[in-house]
């Protein structure tokens, strides 16, 4: 029987919702407005309204830590609101900041300290390097009453 095509087997690339839905698993829409995939838990208390000002971030553990899932991150936007991601680079599911907290760069981007991926620390889109249209994994952030709170549970 003749061979036919290329000798050498290509690899088998997703199409990129399939790969993001492989790797974030199923993606959901809140009634509630919160952001797809975000997880939901226990809120935990994080701090002070007023202890987070625009442009700063928090760092706080996950319960129960799990691997490459150990802690979330919440970042206050400049527009006043408050974000919270889990602290997992989606491209090689490593720290973002390699335990050290170095989040930022100097443009303002979250940028994974291992590869190099940026992320918008407003919606946690990729904005460049590695991630190929992933995205921070979101975790539900409650502001009220002067606290700020979050989920702390790891899916």
């Amino acid at each position: 029987m003749a061979h036919r095509g290329n000798a050498r087997a290509r690899p088998f690339v997703p199409e990129p919702a399939l790969r993001s839905a492989l790797h974030h698993g199923p993606r959901r829409e809140f009634a509630s407005g919160r952001p797809r995939g975000a997880v939901e838990g226990r809120l935990r208390r994080l701090c002070a309204s007023a202890d987070l000002p625009a442009g700063a971030s928090i760092r706080f553990p996950l319960e129960p830590a799990r691997p490459y899932a150990e802690e979330g991150f919440a970042y206050r936007a400049p527009d006043g609101r408050v974000r919270a991601w889990v602290n997992v680079c989606p491209h090689r599911a490593q720290p973002v900041d390699l335990g050290d907290g170095r989040l930022f760069n100097a443009a303002g981007e979250v940028e994974c300290q291992a590869h190099g991926a940026r992320f918008d620390p407003s919606s946690g889109a990729c904005v460049g390097g590695p991630c190929f249209r992933n995205e921070l994994r979101p975790l539900a952030v409650v502001e009220s009453e002067g606290e700020i709170r979050a989920a702390t549970e790891a899916a």
